[in-house]
């Protein structure tokens, strides 16, 4: 979760703006994390090798999200 949120401020939110971090304990036990940033909603990858230890954050975002 604090990787997400981390994300959200280097890569999401625009200088000036902020986001929200909202968290959710559901009566089965499970926790939802929502962060919602003020940028444009445009994902941009980089270049990624196998050996990269970076690049991948905001795809994995985009196949877990639902939106």
């Amino acid at each position: 979760m604090s990787e997400l949120t981390t994300n959200t401020v280097l890569h999401g939110v625009p200088p000036g703006y902020g986001f929200r971090l909202q968290l959710a304990l559901h009566p089965d036990g499970d926790l939802r994390s929502e962060v919602h940033d003020s940028g444009l909603g445009e994902l941009r990858y980089g270049e990624m090798s196998p050996e990269s230890e970076h690049g991948r954050g905001l795809m994995l975002v985009s196949l877990l999200a639902d939106k």
